[in-house]
């Protein structure tokens, strides 16, 4: 979750850049329109036809669903104070009603951000960045097949590493967490993690 200095500046923020990767490892920059709802990144454009032919929409709707945004820019030169946003996420194409109308949109789930040169934030320690784990894998549910399956994936991998530096887990264990059999499909109400299917 984003803290309240970071909400403040991104909410008024209608420019970032965003960073996609195609399937040869080729990454492309771009700026774009932004719209942020308070938790994810909506990235759209006035024209349709023009956001389905953008290398962005084709690297992530061909699979290649790890992106990047920086957001930022300048409160004042003398003295020199840039102001970042930085966000390592996932993307997944949807639809939206948003600053562009209705239709499709590039929506940016936040894994990982990092902030700096804004009142009220609180530095990771021995650094001048404010940095966030996102706990995306919430009890909201999953709007496409994709977006469980990366939101899964994702959140069970970091776990893994979390286990393996805090715990020293041995490889044996891993071998069996990885081997679980495949999580069911819930009732409406209950937990997240049971509502998405055949994706670990």
């Amino acid at each position: 979750m984003f803290s309240k200095p970071e909400i403040d500046y991104l909410k008024y923020q209608l420019l970032a850049r965003i960073a996609t990767v195609n399937s040869d490892g080729q990454p492309d920059v771009v700026p774009v329109g932004l719209e942020f709802d308070g938790e994810n990144f909506w990235i759209g454009s006035h024209d349709q036809d023009i956001f389905f032919r953008r290398i962005k929409y084709k690297n992530v709707k061909n699979g290649n669903k790890l992106v990047s945004l920086v957001i930022d820019d300048l409160e004042s030169v003398d003295p020199w104070n840039p102001r970042c946003v930085k966000v390592y996420g996932l993307g997944e194409v949807m639809d939206h009603e948003g600053q562009f109308g209705k239709g499709k949109y590039l929506r940016v789930v936040p894994k990982i951000s990092w902030s700096f040169g804004l009142p009220g934030l609180k530095p990771t320690k021995d650094s001048f960045r404010q940095k966030t784990i996102h706990k995306y894998l919430s009890n909201s549910i999953c709007e496409s097949e994709d977006e469980c399956k990366y939101r899964i994936r994702y959140s069970y991998m970091d776990s893994i590493e979390y286990w393996k530096r805090e715990s020293r887990i041995s490889a044996w264990r891993i071998r069996i967490w990885r081997n679980l059999p495949n999580l069911k499909v819930r009732p409406e109400g209950s937990s997240f993690i049971t509502s998405c299917t055949r994706f670990l």
